[in-house]
């Protein structure tokens, strides 16, 4: 039941998908397009004054676009963003697969994370082995 569950639910994901014309690429477009808005210029001279602050989300959403600008990565940030929201969704079934209503924002979030969590925890890799490169060419230079 439980799998039948889930397989209805991953076909009525693409069914919703296939009606509305929309494609992986799009929606990180989309998304993307959202997070590099163009700031009014008070907006910038309250952020320069230290008035306002950017928001969680945009900032969490541009550091990603930045990790995967480094590793030259950038055209997985659509796969990121639905990967996101599909791991949104699976939580939220799970809870109901459970009974457990209660549980359903809490594995909504924490599924919906790991996507980031992994891109981070792979720009955090690559910045040691970085790290590691420059640290062998100037002792090889030293010596």
């Amino acid at each position: 039941m439980v799998i039948a569950s889930l397989v209805l639910f991953l076909l009525l994901i693409a069914g919703i998908y296939n009606i509305l014309n929309l494609s992986a690429s799009q929606m990180g477009k989309d998304i993307s397009q959202l997070a590099n808005k163009e700031k009014t210029i008070s907006k910038k001279a309250l952020l320069a004054q230290g008035k306002t602050r950017e928001s969680k989300i945009e900032k969490a959403i541009q550091e990603i676009q930045l990790a995967l600008k480094i590793t030259n990565k950038q055209d997985r940030f659509a796969t990121v963003c639905c990967a996101t929201i599909i791991l949104f969704f699976t939580g939220i079934l799970l809870a109901i697969l459970i009974k457990n209503y209660l549980l359903m924002p809490i594995f909504a979030i924490i599924l919906c994370l790991i996507p980031f969590v992994y891109v981070k925890s792979t720009l955090m890799t690559f910045n040691k082995e970085i790290k590691k490169e420059l640290e062998t060419a100037l002792s090889i230079t030293l010596l």
